[in-house]
């Protein structure tokens, strides 16, 4: 997998040093609207995405064309890409990750890769664990609005704003024109569902009180029989 323009940082990896026996199966892959040029290894990404392994399977891929995700951002691309070939994901801006996080998720979400998509979901857990702060409203409606609904990544930022949001901006929802109606109108199903499951008020607060990170490593997941459910259900500190 690389570029056209730069070498990837998962040159080293094992998947990277297989190059020689993928040479002949490899696919283009052209991204964005200025059309950023990727090659990868067929049987590498068609073994993570469903959408990969779908569109390699069509007639018109004997003919060599090249798999074009116009709408897509090659940055984003060149992450999850990283990210398939074991380097990890090192590549996220670190002054904006939030945004990088929810993009990849979507990214990784349509393509049907998983693994991915829980990376990223973990990735926005850690952060806010270690820097104390949760998505800001417009990187909340992205994550609505590219995200499909009752996604694990929908679920994560309901709970956000249930959780751990400041009693300041909750007095401030009702003047909202950020925030997509859909996701406002979870928030006050989840606070009612916490209530009428609240019937100790001991049991009510540790409810509210659980934010995120607390709560076991597959909770916010998606599993199946190509991704199965993680050993250690432990969230890393």
């Amino acid at each position: 997998m690389e570029p056209e323009s730069k070498q990837p940082d998962a040159a080293s990896s094992p998947a990277k040093r297989k190059r020689a026996e993928f040479e002949d199966d490899d696919i283009e892959v052209l991204v964005g609207t200025e059309q950023a040029r990727f090659v990868v290894h067929k049987h590498i990404i068609c073994e993570r995405s469903t959408f990969f392994h779908s569109a390699c399977s069509q007639r018109w891929m004997e003919e060599k064309r090249a798999i074009e995700l116009v709408d897509d951002d090659p940055n984003t691309f060149n992450t999850y890409l990283k990210l398939v070939y074991g380097g990890g994901l090192r590549a996220i801006d670190p002054q904006k990750p939030f945004l990088e996080y929810i993009r990849l998720y979507s990214m990784a979400d349509r393509f049907g890769d998983l693994d991915a998509a829980n990376a990223a979901i973990d990735g926005i857990i850690q952060f806010s664990d270690q820097e104390h702060q949760v998505p800001n409203r417009g990187l909340v409606r992205l994550a609505m609005l590219s995200s499909s609904a009752h996604s694990p990544l929908q679920r994560l930022m309901i709970d956000f704003y249930v959780r751990e949001i400041s009693e300041v901006s909750i007095d401030n929802l009702e003047e909202d024109n950020v925030l997509p109606k859909e996701f406002l109108a979870a928030v006050v199903k989840e606070f009612v569902r916490i209530a009428r499951a609240g019937n100790v008020a001991n049991g009510l607060w540790k409810e509210l009180s659980t934010c995120a990170s607390e709560k076991p490593k597959c909770y916010y997941h998606q599993h199946n029989d190509r991704f199965p459910a993680c050993e250690d259900a432990t969230r890393p500190k």
